[in-house]
């Protein structure tokens, strides 16, 4: 009798164990698909912060640059993604200006063509497929509210927005299972201002159209092992929820579901996830054959059963660390491609581009700007560039004033646009003549007080300007 009781203690106690365990290891397995899933929305909001901003600055926006612009997402080629969009607006009644307006800017010979007649249009400029589609260019998006409450939005907020959930145009033609809840991540594209504070004039929107679960699958896919049931929730249209089954590994188990919150933009996604009878979940408690059995196990079999307890927990603990060490080789394999895949962005920009952190030291640069400026691996920070990189006024007369550097204005919380100043360095020893405009980093960069920098190269402009005054000035002399 007093055997039978040990071994029934001991087997309901290594039963809350393993419960227990089981617990932590789905714990663990929702907070690792939060931070993917969170990665990857981070990702996906920075790179279309910097397509907007590369699509600000290019003049003129032509298919080519647009093109350009949309290369390194393209061959990337992100999960869930559709296709990369610029749209514009146009007032009921003024669609043949702005399409005559969109003409002359290099737009090419484009054709907006509206559908009823709603306040405002919402027209396809230029399109980027990702998934293999067909180009749309001149399309009212107007009838979709959820595309009409996103860009509304993102005009508000001057900020990137995330639309609700709803079937994308291009998929309603399919069949139903085959379509999915989907939502687009725009922002807005600003012409930059010469007025500080200003954010200058809106010049449209870019907006990535992304299908929800094939999104999610690729970030969490791998991290599951297939033990786990995954689902997230979402805002829809009119401010209903839609929920949206990511991955089906096999029946529920038991244990209660884990949720847990991903910001994604300005809203914020629900993860719900289930654990499985594929994982290894404890038993129920002796049944009536071990009772029968155990009424005859001496204390060495006793004993015996045991060992097996430990043995087993052992086994099982040392598959949970090697779990957690792939899980964590995943994650990092997949910071070393959103690092790569900003890398590319970076460079993919003609222009060159500085970042700074608060005390001015220098975080990041590309290659446009090594080339423009001279900058080597060893570039030193903001404050004793006066001494490697010496800075002029435009007219190279005089060393410019270091408070009204736009990088040193944008590190001290103050935008400027377009300052001409002249810059030599060992690199560039006879002068390169730039326009910089500055920028302090917004907080959420994860740096405090930094600041940001494009370096555009106006020498070879400067001078034909002066070529063609000293001409006009000619001519008028003879004159």
């Amino acid at each position: 009798m007093l055997g039978l009781m040990v071994t029934l203690l001991a087997t309901r106690s290594a039963n809350a164990g393993e419960r227990h365990d089981a617990r932590v290891d789905l714990d663990r397995r929702a907070g690792v698909a939060a931070g993917l899933m969170t990665a990857e929305a981070r990702r996906y909001s920075d790179t279309m912060t910097q397509l907007a901003a590369s699509l600000g600055v290019q003049q003129p926006l032509t298919p080519e640059s647009f093109s350009a612009i949309c290369a390194p997402l393209r061959q990337a080629r992100p999960a869930g993604a559709t296709g990369v969009v610029f749209v514009v607006a146009a007032a009921d009644g003024h669609v043949g200006s702005v399409q005559a307006a969109l003409r002359s800017h290099g737009a090419g010979a484009v054709t907006l063509a509206p559908v009823g007649h709603p306040a405002e249009h919402f027209f396809t400029v230029f399109e980027q497929p990702l998934d293999g589609g067909k180009a749309l260019i001149g399309r009212d998006l107007s009838a979709a509210p959820a595309l009409n409450s996103a860009f509304t939005l993102a005009r508000n907020t001057r900020g990137l927005v995330i639309s609700p959930m709803y079937i994308l145009l291009k998929d309603r033609g399919l069949p139903v299972n085959q379509q999915q809840p989907s939502f687009v991540l725009t922002a807005p594209v600003y012409t930059p201002s010469t007025v500080p504070g200003d954010p200058g004039t809106l010049r449209g929107w870019v907006f990535v159209g992304m299908r929800s679960r094939d999104l999610a699958m690729g970030a969490l896919k791998d991290a599951t092992q297939g033990l786990v049931n995954i689902s997230h929730t979402a805002a829809g249209l009119s401010g209903r929820n839609v929920d949206v089954p990511v991955i089906h590994a096999g029946p529920a188990s038991s244990l209660a579901a884990q949720r847990v919150v991903v910001p994604v933009a300005q809203e914020q996604w629900t993860l719900t996830v289930q654990d499985t009878t594929r994982s290894d979940h404890p038993r129920s408690g002796l049944g009536p054959d071990d009772v029968i059995a155990g009424s005859g196990v001496l204390l060495s079999a006793l004993a015996a059963l045991l060992t097996w307890f430990v043995l087993s927990a052992r086994r099982r603990a040392l598959e949970r660390v090697q779990t957690a060490t792939r899980d964590l080789r995943d994650a990092e394999a997949q910071a070393r491609r959103q690092a790569a895949l900003l890398e590319a962005i970076m460079n993919s920009i003609s222009d060159g581009v500085a970042v700074v952190d608060s005390s001015g030291g220098l975080l990041l640069y590309n290659r446009a700007g090594t080339l423009l400026l001279g900058i080597d691996s060893d570039a030193p920070g903001a404050g004793p560039w006066q001494d490697q990189y010496v800075m002029y006024t435009a007219d190279g007369a005089a060393p410019f004033p270091p408070e009204q550097m736009p990088l040193v204005r944008a590190v001290a919380g103050q935008s400027s646009d377009q300052v001409d100043m002249m810059i030599r360095s060992p690199g560039r020893p006879e002068g390169v003549l730039v326009s910089v405009s500055g920028r302090p980093l917004d907080r959420a960069a994860g740096v405090e007080g930094g600041a940001v920098a494009v370096f555009h190269d106006v020498t070879a402009a400067r001078r034909l300007q002066a070529d063609l005054r000293d001409q006009h000035d000619r001519h008028e002399h003879l004159l």
